[in-house]
C-alpha cells in the first residue's frame, strides 16, 4: 500500500460537506487561522487574535445559555489547561443564534496537536451543523416515551411538523387544520 499524504486543501475538498468550521489555534502566539467558517465565511484564510475572535463570537453568535460552556471549553485558558492535562480531544455541542443566521446547533470536536518534540502547541477545532439531527432526537424521545404525538413548531421559519407514535394507545391524532 502506498503512503499518500494530503495537503490541507485536498483534505478540505474531501470533508467539505461534513465540516462547517475548521479553526487552528496556535497556543504560543494566541492566533487562530480560520480555514473554514460557515458563520463568517468572509474571514476564511485569515489569521486573527484568538481572544478577539472569541469575544466576537460571544457577542454576536453564541446562544446565551451556552456562554458558560464556551468559556469552560473554548477560552484560551481552557485550551491551555486541556493541553497541559494531557487530554487529547473533546467533543461537545454548542448552540448559536443571531438575527441573520437564526438558531443553529453545532456538534464540535477539538483536538490538541503537538510539535515535533511532543509538546502541545496547537488546537484544531472542527464543527458541523446538526440542527436536524438534534431536533429529531428530541422529538423521537418525546414520541417514544411519553406522548402520542408531538407538534414541532419552528418559529424561525414559521412552520411546523407533526410526529406521531404510540398508535396502540388509541388516542386520535388531531385533524390537520386547513
Amino acid at each position: 500500500m502506498t503512503n499518500t499524504t494530503l495537503n490541507l486543501e485536498e483534505l478540505l475538498c474531501g470533508v467539505n460537506e461534513l465540516v462547517d468550521t475548521l479553526w487552528i489555534v496556535t497556543l504560543g502566539n494566541e492566533k487562530v487561522e480560520i480555514v473554514k467558517d460557515s458563520m463568517t465565511p468572509e474571514r476564511e484564510g485569515e489569521c486573527l487574535d484568538y481572544t478577539e475572535l472569541c469575544q466576537t463570537y460571544i457577542q454576536e453568535y453564541v446562544y446565551p445559555a451556552d456562554l458558560g460552556k464556551w468559556e469552560e471549553i473554548l477560552s484560551l485558558n481552557s485550551l491551555r489547561q486541556m493541553a497541559a492535562s494531557g487530554v487529547a480531544n473533546k467533543k461537545f455541542d454548542m448552540r448559536f443564534c443571531n438575527d441573520l443566521l437564526g438558531f443553529e446547533w453545532h456538534e464540535a470536536f477539538i483536538r490538541i496537536l503537538k510539535d515535533k518534540s511532543g509538546i502541545p502547541d496547537r488546537v484544531i477545532l472542527f464543527s458541523r451543523y446538526v440542527n436536524h439531527c438534534r431536533k429529531a432526537q428530541i422529538v423521537e424521545a418525546a414520541v417514544q416515551t411519553e406522548y402520542d404525538y408531538v407538534v414541532y413548531i419552528e418559529a424561525n421559519t414559521n412552520s411546523y411538523v407533526m410526529y406521531t407514535s404510540n398508535r396502540e394507545s388509541g388516542t386520535p391524532v388531531p385533524p390537520d387544520s386547513e
